[in-house]
């Protein structure tokens, strides 16, 4: 726990002790001893605030709070900050240096710094509480796997190394020390039976992201429960809000127990009965909708951009260990003020791991070898292979081998970009078997890993295939909205969050997600969607629309039907699509749609603009339509007085479908009544 909070408070500490130096220096300077006391007093109230805090925090929520300061951007930035502060304040301890304005800089630095790490360190009571589903999907901890194609290993005594791994074991297992003070422990408990040189079964996690909050969470996709599509007719008109509780409901079951059934054409019945002599007429088959983008089936290219190209492909380090070499240089790490530890760095960027794993790895012994939930065991070279360019040692983002050996996805909210081991693992196991060959990785597929590539290989999978969430729901994505971001979107703490707290996908700028959502609740601000496998929230201003196909936009003419906003639509760029922004309740006029179930629909906004925007964001009940009065019963002064702005949409002069009425001229028009057309958007 102390070196978790010295983490915290270190920087205040060593203010502490700068400011009694300066103290005891001070002599006869009146002003440098004032000076020092209040800085004194401002390094020991954020010590007395803080300090409580950590210790609060970790008590309650374990590693699972060490995980959410290493990932607080904030927090590392006011530290820097001090850090580099306190770094020259030396020079200004003795009465010769004294210099006011440098106490005064750093004093107010502190006082910054303490209230923001306090004001975030109380807030992570509320964060890190664990939500009623959260413990409904935390599985069981399982037991270490044993190495296939090896004899199985002999029982043991309980002990630190043969208990199932929690999310403790898991942190402590990334340290030297206690890696080395748990194999002690391990030999010492064991039966006197056992062989302390024989095979070792497989690690439960890497030490390269061993921290899970919580504890080990398996890989349930957040899918809230969807009803299968009906074959026959269109969609409920109102998927969204029909959608919008049920997405949301707490304790429901996340993903279908039995995939939905994917939607077909039915073939008509042609035998109809009919009299002698005369000529049976079929009647024509109907056209299918189209769905507003390709079909799901079809594998996605990763084009140049997609995440993985925008964060620069793989890192130069990894190339170099694919084609043999070591692709690292070894370095002292700093662990506490007085420790230190030997890690192998990558040559190419801040990816590092211990050095000792490394060396297991490279002599082939029996403990490199790492099990994963996913039904899939690694070792650390696989990882140095597929590690992108890292700017943190702790925050290392990943690729996947094959799908950029392939150049394409399995799916089209495939992510390229993985931020965790876990991530990319879960992504492994769904791809179709056997793996295709990459060069420089070796894939063992079965039960047994053969004699020849024993300790010797990248990756070992060992369970079937698992199926695709988003493919297993292809039936409720189709048709839905697609896009892609313009930012990263980072479960980060201290970041925004929906309004209800439910989970956000963790995305990567260019990544695609599908299968979009508008749930009420969020009015617009979030919307719930597919990628990597999962249906969970994500901010709506971070995420660009791909535009239905240029065949279901309704270009040209004039309508009758106006309604008004629900909510407020402004996307930031035109650069894929005319997009219309508009404010909530603002009335869109002269609405087209391609049919009146299509998720995209066109108008003109009060500002005269026409553009392209989703059905979602339209308040249906408010749908309306005007209806031209016959000719006959207007009469040229009544068509003087009629100077509304409705007087210039024109009608079809006969014939004209409930839902878009065509250009004609504008003599043709006569005076207009308004019909709620709650009878025709039903």
């Amino acid at each position: 726990m102390d070196h978790v909070v010295d983490h915290v408070v270190s920087p205040f500490c060593e203010i502490v002790e700068k400011a009694k130096t300066a103290a005891r220096n001070a002599g006869n300077s009146h002003t440098m001893l004032m000076t020092a006391e209040s800085l004194i007093q401002e390094g020991e109230r954020a010590l007395v605030r803080i300090a409580p805090v950590c210790r609060d925090n970790y008590r309650q929520f374990g590693h699972g709070f060490v995980d959410a300061l290493q990932k607080n951007d904030e927090i590392q930035s006011h530290r820097e900050m001090l850090i580099g502060l306190i770094w020259v304040f030396d020079k200004y301890v003795e009465p010769a240096g004294f210099d006011a304005t440098k106490y005064a800089q750093l004093e107010a630095q502190s006082r910054k710094a303490a209230v923001r790490i306090f004001t975030i360190l109380t807030n992570m009571r509320v964060w890190l509480q664990p939500r009623e589903e959260d413990r409904l999907l935390m599985s069981p901890p399982s037991s270490p796997l044993s190495l296939p194609g090896l004899p199985p290993q002999p029982p043991l005594a309980p002990s630190v190394s043969s208990r199932p791994p929690t999310g403790v074991d898991s942190v402590r297992i990334a340290t030297n020390e206690l890696e080395r003070f748990m194999r002690e422990r391990h030999h010492d408990s064991d039966d006197s039976d056992y062989d302390p040189m024989g095979p070792k079964g497989p690690r439960p996690e890497s030490p390269v992201d061993p921290s899970l909050r919580r504890g080990y969470m398996s890989p349930i996709i957040r899918k809230p429960r969807l009803n299968p599509l009906p074959t026959t007719r269109p969609r409920d008109p109102h998927p969204e809000e029909a959608s919008s509780s049920s997405g949301l409901q707490r304790g429901a079951p996340r993903y279908p127990l039995v995939p939905p059934p994917s939607p077909g054409l039915e073939v008509p019945d042609t035998g109809k009965p009919y009299d002698d002599g005369l000529i049976p007429v079929e009647p024509p088959t109907p056209k299918p909708k189209s769905t507003g983008f390709p079909s799901l089936a079809k594998h996605s290219t990763i084009s140049a951009s997609s995440s993985f190209y925008l964060h620069k492909g793989f890192c130069e380090g990894a190339k170099e260990v694919v084609k043999g070499e070591m692709g690292v240089k070894l370095m002292q790490k700093s662990v506490q003020r007085t420790l230190s530890r030997v890690v192998a760095r990558c040559t190419g960027c801040y990816f590092e791991l211990d050095n000792r794993n490394i060396e297991s790895d490279v002599k082939k012994q029996d403990d490199g070898n790492y099990a994963t939930k996913a039904g899939i065991t690694y070792r650390l070279r696989f990882l140095q292979k597929s590690h992108l360019a890292a700017k943190r040692s702790d925050d290392v983002p990943y690729g996947c081998v094959f799908c950029i050996h392939q150049g394409h996805t399995l799916d089209a909210s495939d992510a390229t970009v993985f931020f965790s081991t876990q991530a990319l693992f879960n992504h492994l196991a769904r791809h179709p078997r056997p793996l295709p060959q990459v060069p420089g990785i070796k894939v063992v597929e079965g039960p047994e890993v053969p004699p020849l590539l024993r300790n010797d290989y990248d990756i070992h999978l060992q369970s079937p295939q698992t199926k695709h969430p988003a493919h297993e729901n292809r039936a409720d994505i189709s048709g839905r909205p697609t896009g892609t971001t313009r930012a990263e979107a980072r479960q980060m703490h201290n970041k925004r969050q929906p309004p209800d707290r439910s989970l956000a996908l963790e995305l990567a700028q260019g990544a695609s997600i599908t299968g979009i959502r508008w749930p009420r609740a969020y009015k617009g601000e979030w919307m719930f969607a597919w990628h990597d496998g999962a249906f969970e929230s994500v901010p709506t201003d971070i995420v660009r629309l791909d535009p239905p196909p240029p065949s279901d936009i309704k270009m040209g003419g004039s309508s009758l039907v106006f309604a008004k906003a629900r909510w407020k639509f402004a996307p930031k760029d035109r650069e894929r699509g005319e997009w219309l922004k508009f404010g909530k309740n603002e009335t869109i006029f002269n609405i087209g749609w391609p049919y009146r179930e299509h998720w995209c629909w066109s108008g003109t906004n009060s500002r005269g603009k026409w553009g392209i925007f989703p059905r979602a964001f339209i308040d249906m009940g408010t749908v309306q339509e005007l209806e031209a009065e016959p000719l006959e019963q207007s009469s040229p002064t009544q068509e003087r007085s009629k100077t509304s702005v409705f007087t210039k949409l024109s009608v079809r002069k006969s014939c004209r479908p409930s839902s878009i009425a065509e250009s004609t001229s504008s003599r043709d028009t006569a005076g207009f009544s308004l019909r709620a057309a709650s009878s025709r958007t039903s």
